[in-house]
């Protein structure tokens, strides 16, 4: 139901793939030829999206991102026309005209700090509810140009801080402690609650540096035992080894 194998094929921008969970990666250069109108011949509209924490974006950003911090408020922005900021173009593949012989397409491009964990899950979630809504025209999709940046905000603002507004305000500001704790703590509970909800399942799902949202197998440990979902939530330690995740991405991100 995610991104597959032939994910690459037909795409707009260059791309490579740094993982097997599928989502195409772009480098910072691409991002400048995209904001610049390199590829402008070949797209209807270019939207980045932030999924950065609230204070994070307010200090500095990408011109015209817009700030996306949830799984359902990327579908109310993008999947629903009535309430989003944008309605869902038509059903398309990358590379090939849509039901109206149009060949041009929305872009894409999601990111948080580094683009480690945020980006690509709620990048992932979209693609899940936007192939959901598409099953009667497989394999088409409203959003089949779907990147991450790879680096994140943290090497494109260096990279490129002429294409940023404001300056770069890492997640582990000690300014900004307070809000930090208690973003970190909503996200754990939204995570804590959906492990409950697949409780039984055989597969759950595994918070990493660079694969946070391939399902896997309960018994594989790709982290030492660093997962968590239905089989952490039958020995009663969902929450426990969810921080103990968030603790080894905090100590990478000091590195």
């Amino acid at each position: 139901m995610g991104f597959s194998e032939k994910e690459r094929a037909g795409k707009i921008l260059p791309c490579h793939k740094v993982s097997d969970d599928g989502l195409m990666r772009i480098s910072p250069k691409t991002m400048d030829e995209l904001l610049e109108g390199r590829y402008d011949r070949a797209i209807s509209r270019k939207i980045v999206i932030d999924c950065r924490f609230k204070y994070e974006y307010e200090g500095g950003h990408i011109r015209d991102a817009i700030n996306v911090r949830e799984k359902e408020h990327v579908e109310q922005v993008l999947l629903s026309p009535s309430t989003g900021l944008f309605v869902p173009p038509e059903p398309s593949e990358s590379g090939k005209c849509d039901g109206a012989g149009l060949m041009k397409k929305v872009v894409l491009v999601f990111h948080c700090e580094y683009s480690a964990m945020r980006a690509p899950t709620i990048a992932k979630h979209l693609r899940e509810k936007d192939r959901h809504l598409n099953m009667p025209h497989y394999p088409a999709l409203h959003y089949p140009e779907v990147y991450i940046l790879e680096g994140g905000y943290a090497k494109y603002h260096a990279h490129s801080p002429h294409h940023c507004d404001g300056s770069y305000v890492p997640m582990d500001d000690p300014l900004h402690r307070t809000d930090r704790h208690a973003d970190l703590n909503m996200f754990r509970a939204r995570e804590g609650a959906r492990a409950v909800r697949k409780k039984g399942s055989k597969k759950v799902m595994r918070i990493t540096d660079e694969n946070c949202v391939r399902p896997m197998e309960a018994d594989e440990s790709p982290c030492g035992k660093a997962s968590f979902g239905a089989e952490e939530s039958r020995r009663g330690v969902p929450m426990r080894r969810m921080d103990s995740n968030l603790r080894v991405l905090d100590e990478q991100r000091r590195r």
